[in-house]
């Protein structure tokens, strides 16, 4: 009875030694699974303290001495290194080296791959170069504007789609917007001002970045119409256009965008009437801005005459509904609006509004 026992026993170590050696080959495919079973907190912490030391090792530039608390043997978490938030669990939650005046590249595998990141603020300071090809899932908020990146924007970026906020205006960006960030589902804030990127507006990111409430792209080099699949985007308060090659019409589906407080097509190539439909942004109270574009409302050159026949009925209802006047100083400094331009235009005839 013993022997069977025995060999009862031996089969059973081997069943289960077997179950785990194929859980640990499965979890090789699932990095979620795979840092559960092979990953012990202890490991991680010590893993965060040796990729943050790598990305102080990557500055070149540190006249403020920033990164001198960040030292060999001791923790970010337990020694409060400057920049440094760590959640109620020890685990690096966030850095913020905003302003310090530091340069140097952005090494990858330094704090783009800290697992339980979820705010990086590298704002205000001197970094070159490219950005890491990618970023750890769970970050939320990344603001990496004012520096001197270069290269094309990370498709990888789009596999982090817990982001709410990308903010990397201000750089040397080049290349067109990856069609893979159309996957950040809970993105509301995308700023990529005052950069070097060309190429059109990707249709994935107006129809599914649906909760953005901010999108800026001016100074760019970006081109071709504006797809009317940007009227999807409803929950737009701020939309910044202006000082690209944009052409074509301006699409009627602008009109949807009923939150919007603040819009700028200026310096373009847009062509054609404005919209009526335009009239239905009752909350554009903020700035709107059209001009040093080829619309029929304006003279070619631009210039603004109060003799010239350049309003319509899409800027009659902007300027009813919004109650803007033109930003042109010659209205401004001679108190003109919509209604006293038509007495100065057409002083001798009577105008009746007909509604049909």
């Amino acid at each position: 009875m013993i022997l069977p026992l025995l060999q009862l026993c031996i089969l059973q170590s081997v069943a289960v030694a077997v179950a785990v050696a194929v859980a640990v080959a499965g979890a090789s495919n699932n990095p979620t699974l795979y840092s559960m079973l092979a990953a012990d907190p202890g490991s991680i912490k010590e893993e965060e303290s040796l990729l943050l030391l790598s990305f102080k090792a990557s500055v070149t530039g540190d006249p403020l001495g920033a990164l001198e608390t960040w030292r060999n043997g001791s923790s970010p978490c337990t020694n409060s290194w400057r920049g440094i938030t760590c959640g109620a669990d020890g685990f690096v939650s966030s850095v913020n080296l905003t302003g310090l005046q530091l340069s140097g590249l952005f090494s990858p595998n330094t704090i783009s791959d800290l697992r339980h990141l979820t705010s990086l603020d590298l704002s205000n300071n001197l970094f070159t170069g490219p950005l890491p090809p990618s970023f750890c899932r769970n970050i939320t908020i990344l603001n990496l504007f004012n520096n001197s990146f270069s290269g094309p924007i990370p498709p990888a970026l789009g596999n982090s789609t817990s982001l709410v906020r990308i903010s990397l205006y201000s750089n040397s960006l080049s290349g067109s917007i990856p069609p893979a960030l159309g996957s950040l589902h809970n993105l509301e804030y995308l700023a990529l001002s005052f950069n070097q990127l060309n190429g059109s507006l990707p249709i994935t990111v107006l129809a599914n970045c649906t909760k953005l409430t901010t999108l800026a792209l001016s100074l760019n080099g970006f081109s071709g119409p504006l797809p009317p699949q940007i009227g999807r985007l409803t929950n737009l308060q701020n939309l910044w256009l202006d000082h690209n090659y944009f052409s074509g019409l301006i699409p009627a589906e602008l009109g949807n965008l009923t939150r919007l407080y603040l819009l700028q097509l200026d310096t373009n190539n847009l062509t054609g009437s404005i919209p009526p439909s335009l009239g239905q942004l009752t909350s554009l109270t903020g700035l709107l801005s059209l001009s040093i574009n080829q619309l029929s409302e304006y003279d070619k050159s631009t210039r603004v005459d109060t003799k010239g026949d350049f309003y319509s009925v899409g800027i009659v209802l902007l300027e009813m509904l919004t109650k803007k006047r033109s930003t042109n100083p010659l209205f401004n400094t001679m108190g003109f609006n919509f209604s006293m331009w038509v007495s100065d235009a057409y002083p001798n005839r009577t105008f009746y509004i007909l509604d049909s």
